[in-house]
C-alpha cells in the first residue's frame, strides 16, 4: 500500500489537499500494538481486547467521527501506526461498515492532516 500513497491520500484528501482525520496517540498505539495477535488463516492479524475496552474505544472512535464528519462536512478517517492498521480495520469495520483506517505511511508528505 506505500508504493500507492499518493492515490490513497487524493482519494481521501479535499480540493486544499487536506485529509480530516482522527490520529491516534502514541500512547493508545503501543497499547493497541501489545493486543493484535496473528491469525494462522489467510496470513491476517487480530486485535483481541478486553470487551468492555473494544465496546468503550468503539464508541468513543465513532463519536469522534460523527463529530469531526460534521463540523468539517468531509468524510474523516483514522490514522494509525502501519502495524496496526489492518486488525484495527478489521475490529471497526464490524461496526461502522464505512470505516476508513489509514497508515501513516500512506499519508503523502504534501498532504496536510485536520482534526
Amino acid at each position: 500500500r506505500k508504493d500507492f500513497s499518493r492515490q490513497i491520500s487524493l482519494k481521501y484528501c479535499n480540493e486544499a489537499k487536506k485529509i480530516f482525520a482522527i490520529k491516534l496517540s502514541s500512547e493508545l498505539t503501543n497499547k493497541l500494538l501489545r493486543y493484535v495477535v496473528p491469525q494462522k488463516e489467510y496470513n491476517r492479524t487480530k486485535l483481541l481486547l478486553d470487551k468492555q475496552f473494544e465496546q468503550d474505544f468503539i464508541e468513543k472512535i465513532s463519536n469522534k467521527l460523527m463529530n469531526l464528519r460534521k463540523k468539517t462536512n468531509t468524510r474523516p478517517v483514522i490514522v494509525c501506526d502501519e502495524k496496526l492498521r489492518l486488525a484495527l480495520y478489521r475490529l471497526l469495520e464490524k461496526h461502522m461498515p464505512t470505516v476508513v483506517v489509514l497508515a501513516n505511511s500512506e499519508i503523502e508528505p504534501d498532504i496536510k492532516m485536520g482534526s
